[in-house]
């Protein structure tokens, strides 16, 4: 079994391009695909919540769960969340969950993105990603976090990215009471971000890292799956 090789390039600009790119769309997007010979396997989802005067209040919610199996395997998640209309709130929340099942390499990209640009409004995205290998292999991961306030009053922008990566020679899998259990973690951050405890979290992450909230989401991972953890990162923006 070869060691497992883990680099963080700087891809924030290429990532951030594809989210705006994403924001002429609505909804939640989530795909998988294999290549026809079986060499590049990859999935793609990203939540989208975008609020107006038509829809001041908008909340989207993005989940996905894909076994990948090519020996290139690639996972983009993302979330991102824009109010541009006074006293807006938009809230955009990813979880996907990844498991490796061999190949040789993975390109793993996690990003959340808020903006506001407007008075008295608030945006919240928490990005999630899970990513669970059966051996050890070239991974590279990117985790990153944008929020900006254009032009505004008032206005609070937050953005959280998430990313773990496990290792479990086994093949097992997360229980439905272990999805649902990170489904609420997720939402619990979520509304922390967009609430009252907005304040009380970004104190928690000085240094623009979550570390207690990474420790629990650690912890209730390793509890399910017995897993070692090959690598984590976790980046809190306030705009």
């Amino acid at each position: 079994m070869r060691s497992l090789a883990v680099s963080r390039p700087g891809r924030l600009v290429r990532r951030v391009a594809v989210v705006l790119a994403a924001v002429l769309a609505t909804g939640a997007l989530a795909s998988a695909s294999s290549g026809a010979d079986g060499r590049h396997d990859r999935l793609d989802l990203t939540s989208i919540a975008i609020s107006t005067s038509a829809q001041p209040q908008v909340r989207d919610n993005a989940f996905d769960s894909e076994r990948l199996h090519g020996r290139m395997s690639d996972a983009e998640t993302s979330a991102t969340a824009n109010a541009e209309c006074d006293g807006c709130t938009a809230t955009a929340t990813t979880l996907g969950i990844v498991y490796v099942d061999g190949g040789r390499a993975a390109n793993l990209d996690n990003v959340a993105t808020a903006w506001d640009s407007c008075t008295d409004c608030t945006t919240a995205s928490v990005s999630v990603q899970v990513v669970v290998v059966r051996r050890a292999q070239q991974v590279t991961a990117n985790n990153r976090a944008l929020a900006l306030n254009v032009a505004c009053q008032s206005c609070r922008s937050s953005a959280a990215a998430y990313q773990i990566v496990l290792l479990e020679p086994h093949g097992k899998r997360l229980s439905g009471n272990d999805v649902q259990a990170l489904q609420n973690w997720v939402q619990a951050q979520a509304d922390a971000m967009a609430g009252p405890a907005r304040q009380s979290m970004l104190r928690a992450a000085p240094n623009g890292s979550n570390q207690g909230a990474l420790s629990d989401l650690e912890q209730q991972l390793q509890s399910a799956l017995g897993a070692t953890t090959l690598d984590k990162s976790s980046e809190v923006k306030p705009g």
